[in-house]
């Protein structure tokens, strides 16, 4: 889990994002 420390900043963000984009598409149109 340490070694993911250095990593996890610059993971985080994109998939924060993509996972974000994603889940609010999906959350949008189910309550349409």
């Amino acid at each position: 889990m340490v070694m993911w420390d250095n990593n996890y900043e610059y993971v985080n963000l994109p998939i924060a994002c993509i996972v974000g984009v994603i889940y609010g598409k999906s959350f949008y149109f189910y309550h349409l």
